[in-house]
């Protein structure tokens, strides 16, 4: 499939160059790409290549709200073997489920400002047996999750604390123990 300029295209860039004047909204891009972000790993770079571009420009478009996932796609064409940055997650127990996790946790975060709610998915996927306990840096390297201090992020993932007990947090725990 050739795009009127001329470059390779595929149906995903055409509906994200169509969203620039469509009046779709950020979340609704988001929503879009959600299922191949989960699935990036499996993608050819050209591919990452041919999607990055419009988006670039749509997150442009919104004020940097799509940063996250520019830098997604930026981290996986930037690593050539198994997908994943050792960096990247180092704090992730099976690394293949690196996206999966780092998208869950980061969904859960999306609407929430109060320290316990933005702490409370990384400390479920903890309890969950999926990650281990991130460091700030870790937390904060990964650059995909909601901005908290460092002595509210500490307090909330100190496995000695039981900050949380209802049955919300039950539930995500059970949630990220689903991701094997």
């Amino acid at each position: 499939m050739e795009h009127k300029t001329g470059h390779p295209t595929n149906l995903l860039t055409c509906e994200l160059e169509n969203m620039k004047t469509d009046g779709t909204t950020a979340s609704e891009v988001r929503d879009f790409l959600h299922p191949f972000l989960q699935q990036v790993c499996v993608y050819p770079d050209t591919t990452i290549e041919m999607v990055l571009n419009p988006l670039r420009d749509l997150n442009e478009l919104y004020s940097g709200m799509l940063d996250k996932e520019v830098n997604l796609l930026k981290q996986k064409l930037g690593v050539t073997n198994n997908c994943l940055s050792a960096s990247l997650f180092a704090f992730v127990m099976d690394g293949k489920n690196g996206n999966v996790i780092f998208s869950k946790i980061h969904d859960y975060q999306e609407g929430k400002s109060k320290p316990k709610d933005l702490a409370m998915p990384v400390r479920a996927a903890m309890d969950a047996g999926v990650i281990r306990r991130p460091t700030y840096g870790e937390y904060v390297a990964a650059g995909q999750f909601a901005k908290i201090s460092k002595t509210s992020f500490e307090n909330y993932v100190n496995p000695d604390k039981k900050p949380y007990t209802d049955a919300a947090y039950n539930e995500m725990v059970i949630d990220f123990s689903h991701i094997v």
